[in-house]
Formats: structure tokens, C-alpha cells, sequence
């Protein structure tokens, strides 16, 4: 067998050390990124949390249970929903006549606690009603008003609305918080040149991105591998390629928030139900926890005799001004703990009752 010349040798090896030039730094560099992708503090067994939805850009799965791990913040708990999607205390569990319809984010939701821990529950509990829990983690008050809209034809006797300050941000973003690079696409507020508001559609696609990347780095023990560096690559080309709008001006996030609070005053109002818009502040012990001005403004607005609105702000004022306070949120994570839920639901219960 004839043997290859010596510049045809060292004319493979330079090829040889110029494919290994090009491609090991990329391959470096996401490796590193997907490591850290699998890194983050979320881990899920069980059924998905969430699947796509064309109003909604995302929403929890219809009668599934999901285990929600967070190992870095300490937290665990199960997830079970109903055939609508709400969230309920146990498998299998229906309620088709709620008399309290419950909208909002992961602090009405219930991120970190046991369904039966969250105020939602607790209110139904000591109410002796059944509740229906719509909320959801990442939710703008653009879900909320199309999650009541939706089910309108449960006709609860109050509809209670969760809002925190993130919320109107939320309200002009394409994308929701989300763990990682990908979008969770959402439904956002936008203006026509006459300043009218108007509501515009998700991104759907983005949500088939996010579920493939919440299935290799979230679902189960996930492992480094092709798929995750593929993965981790396509998140940073679809980041390139992709231009969102932002996130609004302090204006615009005003009166997106207004718009989408009138809106669901109006939906509540034709079904015959009073609005309890609970104001959820910030559960730090060192920070002021009053209303931004966004929402100060907002509520402001929608007064309305058959609109009641309980801030808790000065609830969780006092219940700081005490030296000894336990905290009202979770040691690594900011979200409420059940001592929190106890307190809003001790807030707001006598409020339900007159109401109910």
C-alpha cells in the first residue's frame, strides 16, 4: 500500500488542527453555558407544569400532578389541577360551581406551598365554599382578565385578584419570567398611535422552544449532553435573531394596568360578582412594602362601589414592627410562606363573608 506523502500528511493535520480550532471554542463556551443551564435551581417529575395556549402564550396543564423541587432555595411541593386547570389540593379533584374565582401570579398560586396552604384555600376552608384557584406562576393581569373571561360561565359570587408590583411590567412584555434563556411567551398591552390600548396575541412558537428547553434542563435528572449544547446554542440564535418590544415606559405600564383592571371590573360587574383586588407587597423585612406608584394609580382608578380593594402593605407593616417577627417569606426565596397566606387570608375573610 502506497503511503501517503509527507505534504499530503501535513496537509490532513493542518486541516486537522484547523476544524479543531474552529470548533472547539464554541464547543467549549456552550458546554459551559449548557452546565449552567442545568445548573439552575428548578426540577420537575411528574407531568409538565404548563403546555402552550393561543391567548394565553402559556398555561398549567389540565389534570396533571407536578413535583416542583428548588434544592438551592429548600423548597418542594406537589402541583395537582382540576380539568380546567386550577389549582386544587388533591388528584382528581373537580369544583364545578365555585363561588370564589381566584386570578393572579405565583403569590396568589401559590409558588413554595402546599395548595391547601395558599389564602385562596384557606378562605374557602373557613368560608365553607368551594374556591377556584386560575392563577399562575409568571401571570400578568393579561392572563387574568382572559382566564376570567374564559370562565365566565362558572358565575362565582366573588372574583378575587392577586396584584403585585412585577405585574405591570408583565402586562407590556412578550415574554414572562421564566427560568433560563427561553421565552414564555405572553399576551401583552400595546398602543395604537392614538394611545388606545389594545391587546396583542403571543408568541406561541416561542413556547415549543420553552418546552424543549424545560424538558432537558428542568424535567427529571437531566444530564449534559448533545441535546442540552444544541440546545444551549439555539437559545443564544434565537436571542439574535428574535427582537422583542420592551418592557413600557412608567406611562405605559400605568395605563396598561388601568386598562386591564377596568377590563376585568367590567367582565366581574357582568357576571353579578364584586371585584377583591388584594394588593400583595413585597415580603422583606427592611423594605417599605407600600404600593408603587404604577399601582397606587391603577387602583385609584378603578374605584367603583362594587370594587374593593384590600392592601396588605400595611399589614405587613405591622406584623414587621414587632422585633421577633418570623419572616413572611421563605429564607432564599421571596415569594410567601404559609405564615404569609395565614396572614392574608386572616386579612381578607371578613371581607369574603359579608360578600358571600
Amino acid at each position: 500500500m502506497a503511503r501517503a506523502s509527507p505534504p499530503r500528511r501535513l496537509g490532513f493535520l493542518l486541516a486537522l488542527l484547523t476544524g479543531l480550532a474552529v470548533a472547539v471554542p464554541p464547543l467549549a463556551y456552550y458546554t459551559v453555558r449548557a452546565r449552567h443551564y442545568l445548573d439552575l435551581d428548578l426540577e420537575t417529575t411528574g407531568d409538565p407544569l404548563m403546555q402552550g395556549d393561543s391567548e394565553l402564550g402559556f398555561a398549567a396543564r389540565p389534570s396533571s400532578t407536578t413535583v416542583r423541587r428548588h434544592p438551592r432555595a429548600g423548597l418542594a411541593y406537589v402541583v395537582h389541577t382540576d380539568g380546567r386547570g386550577a389549582r386544587v389540593p388533591q388528584p382528581g379533584l373537580e369544583r364545578p360551581r365555585p363561588r370564589v374565582l381566584a386570578l393572579g401570579c405565583s403569590y396568589t398560586w401559590g409558588h413554595g406551598v402546599a395548595a391547601d396552604e395558599t389564602y385562596v384555600e384557606r378562605l374557602g376552608s373557613r368560608l365553607g365554599v368551594d374556591t377556584a384557584n386560575f392563577a399562575f406562576a409568571a401571570y400578568g393581569t393579561t392572563q387574568s382578565l382572559l382566564l376570567l373571561r374564559r370562565h365566565a360561565e362558572l358565575r362565582p359570587a366573588v372574583v378575587v385578584y392577586g396584584l403585585m408590583a412585577d405585574q405591570a411590567r408583565r402586562n407590556v412584555a412578550a415574554c414572562a419570567p421564566a427560568y433560563g434563556p427561553a421565552c414564555l411567551p405572553s399576551p401583552r398591552v400595546d398602543f395604537d398611535a392614538l394611545g388606545r390600548p389594545r391587546l396583542e396575541p403571543p408568541d406561541l412558537a416561542a413556547f415549543a422552544f420553552y418546552e424543549r428547553f424545560a424538558a432537558a434542563f428542568f424535567q427529571g435528572t437531566s444530564r449534559l449532553g448533545p441535546r442540552q449544547l444544541w440546545l444551549a446554542a439555539e437559545a443564544d440564535l434565537r436571542q439574535v435573531l428574535t427582537r422583542r418590544p420592551g418592557v413600557g415606559t412608567p406611562e405605559t405600564r400605568r395605563a396598561a394596568l388601568v386598562f386591564l383592571l377596568r377590563e376585568i371590573h367590567g367582565t366581574a360587574r357582568g357576571l353579578g360578582a364584586p371585584l377583591v383586588v388584594v394588593h400583595l407587597p413585597r415580603l422583606e423585612r427592611d423594605h417599605a412594602p407600600e404600593a408603587t406608584p404604577a399601582v397606587a394609580q391603577a387602583l385609584e382608578a378603578v374605584a367603583a362601589p362594587d370594587v374593593h380593594v384590600v392592601d396588605l402593605a400595611p399589614l405587613v407593616a405591622a406584623h414587621y414592627a414587632r422585633p421577633d417577627a418570623p419572616l413572611l417569606r421563605f429564607d432564599h426565596d421571596g415569594h410567601p410562606n404559609a405564615a404569609a397566606h395565614a396572614l392574608f387570608a386572616d386579612a381578607l375573610e371578613p371581607l369574603l363573608g359579608r360578600l358571600l
